[in-house]
């Protein structure tokens, strides 16, 4: 990991801002609109809100000629900075870039005495790639609400359906 991140910082630059339209740019050559799932307003409202209490920055790697081709959104509290949102440039060709914003993120927290939480890696691959800073995973707890598929939709109604007789059977026993 190491050597990918001084490679990497021979290559490009990190900055720190607020240019919150220049990380949708970015986002939005990883992914179109079309297929792009952020609410960036939202997102901008949220960042804007974290800013405006000094609690956020985007870390941007930017290549010699200025152009940012990765960037991430850090956001903090009292105790945590998040890895909140990140965007890059497919097309950018650096490697070692996502692992140079990771670690110069991981170094501003420090900076700043916080604990850093890469939370917001949701992928097998992603854990791969964190699991190369040396750390062992930490597995958290989600919760989710989802459609139960149609199968799953008559087994639920199905079980209902039996709970039921069988209470109605015993009630009528009781009786």
């Amino acid at each position: 990991m190491r050597n990918a991140i001084r490679s990497a910082q021979k290559l490009v630059t990190v900055t720190y801002g607020f240019d919150f339209a220049e990380f949708v740019r970015i986002s939005l050559l990883n992914r179109a609109k079309d297929e792009n799932r952020n609410d960036f307003e939202a997102m901008e409202r949220i960042f804007d809100a974290a800013s405006a209490r000094k609690q956020a920055v985007i870390v941007t790697a930017r290549t010699d000629d200025g152009k940012g081709v990765a960037a991430v959104m850090i956001v903090w509290g009292g105790a945590n900075a998040y890895f909140w949102q990140s965007a890059r440039d497919p097309s950018c060709g650096i490697g070692g870039v996502n692992a140079l914003r990771l670690w110069t993120s991981i170094e501003l927290a420090g900076r700043m005495g916080l604990t850093f939480d890469f939370d917001s890696y949701g992928s097998v691959k992603s854990a791969k790639f964190l699991a190369g800073f040396g750390l062992p995973p930490l597995a958290r707890v989600e919760v989710s609400r989802q459609i139960a598929s149609y199968p799953g939709k008559l087994f639920k109604l199905a079980n209902g359906l039996l709970l039921r007789r069988a209470r109605a059977a015993a009630d009528a026993v009781r009786r």
